[in-house]
């Protein structure tokens, strides 16, 4: 069972393995923020985005 982790955006609680923590630093992000991260993106909408730019590198 992998553990439970907190939304670096909304807080809401995710799963996700020891190694993906690591990996991203502990920056972990649910799928949807991911999804509206991706969609402002896409529409050029940067206001947000900037500040997280980080978190989503690989």
């Amino acid at each position: 069972m992998s553990p439970i982790f907190k939304c670096l955006l909304c807080r809401k609680d995710i799963e996700r393995s020891k190694k993906t923590f690591w990996v991203k630093k502990g920056h972990l992000l649910c799928s949807t923020c991911l999804d509206n991260m991706d969609s402002d993106k896409k529409t050029g909408d940067n206001e947000n985005f900037g500040k997280f730019r980080s978190i989503c590198i690989n």
